[in-house]
């Protein structure tokens, strides 16, 4: 589990760069295999330094999330201005309030490669308002890689 303790380092310049547009300049997020949420954590990272504590306490809580994800979302990724800022393999589901949930959880170094790549072309389509996005089948190749 990542705490106070267990910091690790800072996210340095390329974290701290959202002056861009959503996603831009950065290479799209490779496929991942498994169940995975995306979370945004835009609003949640406003006013904290980037670190790594920081990402993943944006990461983990609170969601309304439902049933058949938390059942069956392997990953977790912290999204903030269209760019993986944190990966985190889940442990556990823990109910916050009536409909919110937080999930303990660990690094994912086997999704090292997705940090810092964007989502670009996963975006939610216009006038969407969910802070997060939910892929139970995994997250697909980008189009130049699919054949």
């Amino acid at each position: 589990m990542i705490t106070d303790d267990n910091r690790g380092k800072g996210m340095g310049d390329e974290m701290a760069d959202v002056s861009k547009a959503y996603g831009e300049g950065k290479h799209p997020i490779p496929a991942i295999a498994a169940a995975t949420v995306i979370f945004m954590i835009n609003h949640s990272l406003a006013g904290h330094p980037w670190t790594e504590v920081n990402i993943y306490r944006a990461t983990q809580c609170a969601w309304g999330v439902g049933p058949e994800t938390r059942a069956k979302a392997v990953y977790a990724l912290g999204v903030s201005h269209g760019v993986v800022r944190g990966a985190y393999r889940i442990e556990r589901w823990r109910q916050v309030t009536d409909r919110h949930w937080c999930f303990d959880g660990r690094s994912a170094p086997e999704l090292n490669d997705v940090v810092g790549k964007s989502i670009a072309r996963l975006k939610a389509g216009q006038g969407a308002s969910t802070s997060f996005r939910v892929f139970l089948d995994g997250i697909l190749a980008p189009a130049s890689e699919q054949n």
